[in-house]
């Protein structure tokens, strides 16, 4: 066993240490500055490409009229995803609520999470024009959710017994 592998995690955790340091140091920050102005001069296209997409992200944030002229997929893009954030906090947050609701159980068969993996499913499916509402949605278990696939839990339920 060589050395490295004996002490890896003190070598790493020096390592770490030692970087933090670094950066505060005033020749880090003098290094740094000289990359930014390299980048800078030898990237200029890129860096004007990479302001105009961040004014027109803060412009479209704020829901002020963008004024350059993007190309409509570049401006679809960032609306994309702005929404594609926005409603992932939005699910976490419903299915948070759908749990704590059903009590972290399965509305079947009533098992708990550490022997089943909990899902969320609709009480009326969406292709029998169910709602995509916090009053719509159960946490079944996986095994039930296959089961159940797009029936209506009532009529799971009598095939189920």
């Amino acid at each position: 066993m060589t050395y490295y592998e004996r002490n890896k995690e003190k070598i790493k955790k020096y390592q770490k240490e030692y970087c933090k340091e670094y950066r505060k140091t005033d020749r880090y920050k003098k290094l740094k500055k000289i990359q930014d102005k390299r980048y800078r001069l030898n990237n200029p296209e890129k860096i004007k490409e990479r302001n105009k997409i961040n004014l027109e992200k803060r412009r479209i944030k704020n829901g002020i009229k963008p004024r350059l002229n993007l190309s409509p997929e570049k401006r679809r893009q960032i609306k994309l995803e702005r929404m594609r954030q926005y409603s992932k906090k939005r699910r976490l947050k419903l299915r948070v609520e759908v749990f704590t609701r059903d009590n972290f159980s399965c509305v079947i068969c009533g098992r708990k999470p550490p022997q089943i993996t909990l899902e969320i499913d609709h009480k009326y499916p969406k292709s029998k024009k169910g709602l995509n509402d916090i009053n719509n949605y159960q946490t079944l278990c996986k095994d039930c959710n296959v089961g159940k696939g797009d029936s209506i839990l009532s009529e799971f339920t009598v095939n189920f017994r």
